[in-house]
């Protein structure tokens, strides 16, 4: 890593071709393992092919149109967490603050959101193998499912929370400056929904894992992507649970 001295020397738009170029092909890695999984489905459905054409159609098995809606949902609520992440990192390095930590917390951020459609290939590929298995929940791969899901889900809880260590690190550096105060309230605002975020992702995981544990009805809510469509809606949603906080100047409203 570059010392600090040098890397106050890499030009402000710098910071912006590199976002868009890593989301850029994150976007890119998602829509190429797309096509791999409704391959996968249709020699699926192509090996069940042993009926005339109209009982053919209306005798595909429910587990091949449940797994295609699952593919499709799936990858739509990826494709919406990973736009609102560059949205929030755009936000980020369009206000001054400590570069040398910026370097260092973006390379990680960066990191973890290649990791995302890669770990929801994986998921879904594993979700695929569960659904046409007919497996139940102790069975060999019902564990290969948990163990996918337990990977994806905090990856991208911990890209939101290295998106609040950038925001409020940035606060902390500007925080007696003449930096502008709309930029300081968007910082605010991004650090706080951030967070929310974060701990919301672990909170629906963790919840899920529990309450589907438990309770069988709920079994194909969780063995769909309903838990990342619910993380995709709340994107839009930024709900904001450190707002009335008023311990630290990060959390308040002004």
């Amino acid at each position: 890593m570059l010392p600090a001295r040098l890397i106050g020397q890499i030009k402000p738009e710098s910071w912006g071709g590199i976002l868009d170029g890593t989301y850029a092909i994150i976007l890119t890695l998602l829509t190429i393992e797309l096509p791999v999984q409704i391959l996968s489905i249709l020699d699926r459905l192509a090996n069940s092919a042993q009926y005339p054409a109209l009982q053919q159609f209306m005798g595909i098995k429910v587990d091949i149109w449940f797994s295609f809606f699952n593919l499709m949902i799936g990858y739509f609520a990826v494709f919406i967490i990973i736009y609102d992440i560059w949205s929030y990192h755009r936000v980020i390095i369009g206000v001054d603050g400590r570069l040398h930590l910026r370097a260092i917390l973006t390379s990680w951020t960066l990191f973890l959101g290649t990791l995302i459609p890669s770990l929801h290939y994986v998921v879904n590929t594993v979700r695929q193998k569960f659904i046409f298995a007919g497996a139940i929940e102790s069975s060999p791969i019902a564990l290969e499912l948990h163990f996918a899901r337990a990977l994806e889900y905090p990856v991208i809880a911990v890209t939101y929370f290295f998106l609040f260590l950038q925001a409020a690190s940035d606060l902390a550096h500007i925080s007696g400056d003449n930096t502008p105060n709309d930029e300081k309230d968007a910082l605010r605002f991004v650090a706080r929904t951030t967070l929310t975020k974060s701990v919301l992702v672990i909170v629906a995981f963790l919840g899920f894992e529990y309450i589907s544990g438990h309770n069988p009805s709920w079994h194909l809510v969780w063995e769909a992507p309903g838990v990342l469509v619910i993380i995709a809606i709340l994107t839009y949603a930024n709900l904001d649970l450190f707002r009335f906080m008023p311990r630290r100047i990060l959390f308040r409203g002004r």
